[in-house]
């Protein structure tokens, strides 16, 4: 080595010889970084805590099944949840989504009506929640809205033509008919010119329409129409002093048969040919005012068949010829499932000894027969009768062990079999929505592989199967209403088979079933315990170390049950009501260690009750309302230890009344407005306590609905204000747009003029009862929703008209209230009804709610109220499908709710919110100063100002804090390891600590090198 440079010679044949020198820095000790850290940064992210359903069954429940020029056209819900029209040809290919009619949330369609080769419907659509009418060709090109009818119902197709009820926002409800076009799209008729037509009970007989109407004078009454103006009338008034509400329409002969209440002989059987003259009763089956009530009324050849107080009657439409079939004379047969086939009449009986069985007649007693025995041990049950060709198809339990199955009769005894065990065992696949396309039986059922998904038949076993699997994720475990007591919290879930009661701690390992709940709900769907978040509806309540809920048994119905969290101290209370009737228990509210509820029993009825969590002090606390009537007390408010409520006694109608959880201490406080007569102060949806007042929504017929004070005392009860001047109401009735901040009552309020519905605020005072801003300007409806307070200042949902619904934010003022930000910049990030979800929550100074930005579903984000600091929190669901987190519950740090991440469907999730601060590991060289930018691998999930502290000095250098960055410094001439700490708090969490340390390395050394190569040809 000569002078620090080597050289190598490298000799090769070649034709000539090249010289070259190349000269390379060999590093022999390591470069320095700014930053190297030996340790993962931690993700923040929500977790899994359990999966309660890990069952491979989640169901696309089938519904509204039509034949539309023979392809079955049907509502379902895939794996993302989503809920919209498909089509099927009867094969896999063939079977997919007729189109997305509400991207990354359900439109919900229902009542899929055909006619004249078209498919209506009613569904949502991406820009609003009410329901609107669809059409479509079958293809999703032609499948189109109707944008400006409101309130769609009652979709009834008569030759080509569909007629329905709904609202153009100028005539109320009334009728329509639509041949598909948008000029062919028109109301008939403005049957009540000064408010809603109220149409019911639509039915198509021959080429008419008949329904119940009310032109505002003569109560519901027979109406008919021929799509015309003037042919568009009440037929008679038969109740001239009420509502003879006619229904269950059958036409015969050219003549229409019917249900309907006169002044003199109760419900009957009626007739009409479409003349005043041509309708009257048939026959007073229950002589008086009793009524024989018949239902079911089904034509068959020349006779019409119908239910009648528990027997099954025929008629030849005159009173002589209208005669009972009493083929069970020693008790009611209960017959139901009336259905036509062969030219005779098919439907279910009980005749005393063999159970409810299928059973066929042609309108004579001789000639109405037990078709099968087919449940020799008890109750076959036949229901969803259905005709296909020369077979009768429908559900049946045999009772030998395999539940409720698919059978079919071709009207004889040994013709009546089984079709297919489709879920072996005593489970059964409960087929149901059984329906004829071109001679093939589709229906939706559930085997034990799979959920509720659409099958076909063809009448044997081979030809019976899933068509497809259109929701072939897993089961869902759907919990829901989660409620803390102590250290321990309750949630409510599906698990493989049943529905069940849980308490867990945030573990997988701690989570266990306490109690099923819901033991006779047969769906995959139980019945909620509550359909809205606020205890008025009866939404599971903790007290101290109890949980106290709403359960049903076939044996007790709906009744008040409690749990400590074991099997064993999970139980009912009180069968309030006794036998299968419902105590129907609801308005929750804790008053020390006692519950507050309201119930019914069999000599009373809605009263206020109260209980400890024992059977022996469960009772009712005060008969207000004196017998079987209700004082009905709701919206039930705790302040300072009294419970404030609003109950009508009958003789005040509805005032506010107070309770200390004694009968001596339940009283009236106030009538609030003693000038109406009984019953007609009503009140409605809100009541909150603040400073000293309640401020509550209240109707006086010069006022409409609006918002009244209150400090219990008749000088200090006021109108807020008129809002929506004179009888219009500016209080809406649905859902709680409202709160209370620093004692000022903030709500949503429709002046019905220059504003529409917006936010507001009131001190109590009518001068402080002003408009915060409008947002949504020129008279259009922001739509209030999701109030909260975080940090002091007031978090919620609204839309200005532009941006579609996004979060907003409010100090109170005008100039302080600003959208937070655009997160979805094509449509809405937030659904104006997904409050009755709970899905939004506050946690360590951040507001959290479920969202979409139009780029992923509707996922969990967080907002400090900067545009900056609102942000997606984790894609769950990856894409465009939705997690959609709803049931939100905050327990210390840690925020849990329920979520969809697409491979285990809806299960309970959670997200802690703690600071934590991680080791870093640097290295750099000596005499060098390194910039470390330690948060790269902290976590800290409040977006607030950091405070960041140097704990301990290094010893063989220094450090200097530069914003978010350490500023390290070696001293001259060391080498080795040194450290130091620091703490970390985003000014909510408690500081956390961690150490960086740093390793000094020595200086690089270059070896020049020189090669020589000669090539050689």
């Amino acid at each position: 080595m000569t002078g620090g440079f080597m050289s190598f010679s490298i000799n090769r044949r070649s034709w000539g010889v090249i010289f070259f020198t190349l000269v390379l820095s060999v590093l022999l000790f390591s470069m320095s970084w700014s930053v190297f850290s030996q340790t993962q940064p931690p993700v923040p992210q929500p977790y899994l805590v359990m999966d309660f359903n890990v069952s491979a069954t989640n169901p696309s429940s089938p519904a509204y099944l039509t034949n539309l020029n023979g392809l079955l056209y049907f509502a379902a819900t895939d794996d993302d949840n989503d809920t919209e029209v498909w089509r099927s040809d009867g094969t896999i290919s063939g079977t997919f989504r007729l189109k997305n009619l509400r991207p990354l949330s359900s439109s919900d369609p229902v009542s899929l009506t055909v006619a004249d080769d078209l498919l209506f419907f009613v569904a949502r659509t991406a820009e609003s929640y009410p329901k609107r009418l669809w059409v479509s060709d079958g293809t999703e090109s032609g499948t189109t809205p109707f944008p400006d009818l409101d309130n769609v119902g009652g979709l009834t197709a008569v030759a080509d033509t569909l007629y329905f009820r709904a609202d153009d926002g100028v005539h109320s409800t009334e009728l329509w008919r639509s041949d598909g076009t948008e000029s062919g799209t028109y109301m008939v008729k403005d049957i009540n010119p000064s408010g809603s037509g109220t149409i019911f009970n639509m039915a198509q007989v021959d080429d008419f329409l008949y329904f119940s109407g009310n032109d505002g004078t003569n109560g519901l009454e027979l109406w008919r129409s021929d799509g015309t103006v003037d042919g568009t009338f009440m037929v008679e008034n038969i109740h001239p002093s009420g509502n003879s509400s006619p229904i269950y329409f059958a036409g015969l002969n050219g003549i229409v048969y019917f249900s309907a209440t006169d002044d003199v002989n109760g419900r009957e059987l009626w007739r009409t040919d479409g003349t005043e003259a041509g309708t009257f009763m048939v026959s007073d089956i229950v002589t008086g005012m009793d009524s024989g009530s018949p239902t079911e009324l089904t034509a068959v050849n020349n006779q019409l068949f119908f239910v009648s107080d528990g027997e099954l009657w025929v008629s030849d439409g005159t009173d002589a010829g209208t005669q009972l079939l009493d083929f069970a004379p020693s008790v009611p047969s209960f017959p139901t499932e009336l259905t036509v086939f062969n030219n005779m009449l098919y439907f279910q009986a009980d005749d005393g000894v063999n159970g409810v069985e299928l059973w066929r007649s042609d309108g004579t007693l001789g000639g109405t027969t037990m078709v099968q025995d087919i449940n020799l041990a008890g109750f076959s049950t036949p229901e969803e009768l259905t005709a296909v060709g020369t077979l009768l198809y429908f559900q049946a339990d045999a009772g030998n062990g395999s539940g409720a199955e698919l059978w079919l009769t071709d009207g004889t005894t040994v013709g009546t079999v089984q079709v297919s065990d489709i879920f072996p065992g005593i489970t059964g696949s409960d087929p149901a929505n059984l329906t004829n396309v071109n001679g093939t039986l589709y229906f939706a059922a559930s085997d034990d592989l799979h959920g509720v998904e659409l099958w076909q038949s063809s009448g044997s076993d081979v030809s019976t199967m899933m068509v497809a699997d259109i929701a072939d994720g897993n089961g869902d475990g759907y919990p829901n209403f989660l409620t803390q007591a102590n250290d321990t919290i309750y949630v409510f879930a599906n698990d493989n088979t049943q529905r069940n009661l849980w308490t867990t701690d945030g573990t997988a390992a701690n989570t266990q079933s306490v109690a099923q709940i819901y033991p006779d709900w047969t769906s995959s769907f139980p019945p909620p315990i509550a359909s809205t978040p606020v205890a008025e509806s009866g939404r599971p309540v903790a007290i101290e170390d109890k949980l106290f809920y709403i359960n049903e048994e076939s044996d007790t119905g709906r009744e008040l049950w409690v749990s400590d969290g074991s099997p064993t101290g999970t139980m009912l209370l009180q069968d309030i009501y006794p036998g299968e009737n419902s105590g129907l228990v609801g308005s929750f509210m804790a008053l020390g260690d006692q519950l507050l509820f309201r119930a019914r029993n069999v000599s009373h009825g809605y009263e206020l009750w109260i209980s400890d969590g024992t059977v022996t002090n469960t009772q009712m606390l005060k008969d207000i309302n004196p017998g079987v009537d209700s004082s009905w007390p709701h919206h039930l408010i705790n302040v300072d230890d009294l419970v404030y409520f609003r109950a009508n006694d009958a003789a005040l109608g509805d005032s506010l009344w107070r309770t200390d959880g004694t009968e001596a201490g339940t009283w009236l406080v106030l009538d609030i407005m003693p000038d109406l007569t009984t019953g007609s102060d009503q009140f409605v949806g809100t009541m909150v306590y603040g400073g000293g007042q309640f401020f509550l929504k209240a109707y006086r017929p010069e006022y409409g609905y609006e918002f009244w004070r209150t400090d219990g005392t008749t000088d200090g009860t006021w109108l807020l204000k008129d809002i929506a001047p004179g009888s219009f109401s500016s209080a809406g009735q649905t859902y709680q747009n409202y709160i209370l901040f620093n004692d000022i009552f903030y709500f949503s309020a429709d002046d019905n003029g220059a504003y529409g519905a917006e936010l507001w605020r009131s001190d109590g005072t009518p001068e402080n009862t002003i408009l915060v801003k409008d947002i949504n300007e020129g008279g259009g409806d922001s739509v209030v929703r999701q109030l909260a307070v975080v940090n002091g200042r007031l978090f919620f949902t609204a839309t200005d008209g532009i941006h579609g619904r996004e979060l907003w934010i409010s100090d109170g003022t005008e100039q302080g209230t600003s959208m937070v930000a655009d997160i979805n910049p094509d449509g809405s990030s937030v659904s104006a009804h997904y409050e009755i979800y709970e899905n939004f929550a506050v946690l360590k100074g951040l507001y959290y709610f479920a969202a979409t930005d139009g780029v992923h579903g509707t996922e969990l984000w967080q907002s400090d109220g900067t545009a900056a600091g609102t942000q997606m929190v984790m894609d769950i669901n990856p894409g465009t499908s939705s997690s959609d987190p709803s049931y939100f519950l905050v327990v210390d740090d840690t925020l849990y709710f329920s979520a969809d991440d697409g491979l285990h469907d809806t299960e309970l999730w959670a997200l802690q919110h703690t600071t934590v601060a991680q080791d870093d590991y640097i290295i750099t060289r000596m005499g060098q100063a390194v910039n470390i930018v330690f948060l790269e691998n902290d976590f800290y999930n409040n977006l607030d100002p950091l405070e960041i502290a140097i704990a301990s000095q290094s010893q063989h250098g220094s450090v200097v804090l530069d914003g978010t960055t350490f500023i390290y410094t070696p001293e001259s001439g060391f080498i080795g390891l040194d450290s130091f700490t620091y703490t970390l708090t985003d000014g909510v969490t408690e500081p956390v600590g961690a150490t960086i340390y740093v390793t000094v390395e020595g200086e690089r050394l270059y070896l020049p090198l020189t090669l020589k190569a000669y090539t050689e040809d």
